[in-house]
């Protein structure tokens, strides 16, 4: 499913589709950024931006966002 592109802003189901896309189970690697941003239909300079603000460790939460 592609983000939505018509849009300034990222939206909480955007955010959730970043989340499901980065955040890989039992310690597996990452797909690349560029690869998600891809598949996605986002810019990958964004896509590097909403996990700087939604990072903990490798782990991305939307959540941390508004903290």
């Amino acid at each position: 499913m592609k983000c939505s592109k018509s849009r300034s802003h990222l939206t909480d189901e955007d955010r959730f589709l970043i989340e499901k896309s980065w955040n890989i189970p039992d310690g597996r690697r990452h797909p690349s950024v560029r690869a998600i941003a891809n598949s996605l239909g986002l810019a990958e300079a964004t896509l590097r931006r909403e996990l700087k603000r939604g990072c903990a460790g490798w782990t991305y939460c939307m959540l941390l966002k508004d903290k």
